[in-house]
């Protein structure tokens, strides 16, 4: 985007504050590590690591949606890093978000094709698929999103229903309406 973003001045602005929200949360980052590492490595691991790792993946980028996943990888001087995903679906030409229910209706035939997608990416795990229906609308309403070839991936957070840690987050790609 030259200059002002030209056409594309709404979706400019909104880039140029993701890009100052991340800015933000990596400076007072680094702060807290300044003062929590040397404790650390004093008093618990002298080898201990320290830092975030950020990269950025663009899954849509045309004239109507820009459709971007953030994925940070922060080591606190714990046994692993934590990860976190960040999601940000825009309208192209304003740079407003886009809600998930712009392009998918959680219908009963919807319900009924996540329970199948989760039970086949998953065959491990023992779900409910009770509560599967009586937890899936209620959970897309604010879960992350992102378009990935054509159709929509679903990502439900750990914890998602009722399953702990061990079992992390669930993703299920569902084709657009």
């Amino acid at each position: 985007l030259a200059g002002d973003g030209g056409a594309y001045g709404g979706l400019s602005a909104a880039l140029d504050a993701i890009n100052a929200q991340y800015k933000s949360q990596n400076e007072a980052l680094l702060d807290e590590l300044q003062e929590s590492i040397k404790d650390y490595r004093e008093f618990v691991d002298p080898a201990g690591v320290f830092g975030q790792g950020t990269s950025s993946h663009i899954y849509r980028c045309d004239t109507d949606v820009v459709s971007i996943l953030v994925l940070r990888t922060v080591n606190m001087g714990g046994p692993h890093p934590n990860n976190y995903w960040d999601y940000y679906n825009l309208n192209a030409k304003t740079g407003e978000n886009l809600q998930l229910s712009q392009f998918l209706t959680m219908d009963e035939a919807m319900v009924e094709n996540v329970i199948g997608r989760l039970h086949e990416n998953y065959p491990e795990v023992e779900f409910d698929d009770a509560v599967l229906r009586a937890d899936i609308p209620e959970i897309v309403a604010g879960i992350g999103w992102y378009f990935y070839e054509g159709q929509i991936n679903l990502a439900f957070p750990e914890g998602s229903f009722g399953f702990g840690h061990a079992v992390g987050s669930l993703e299920v790609t569902v084709p657009l309406e």
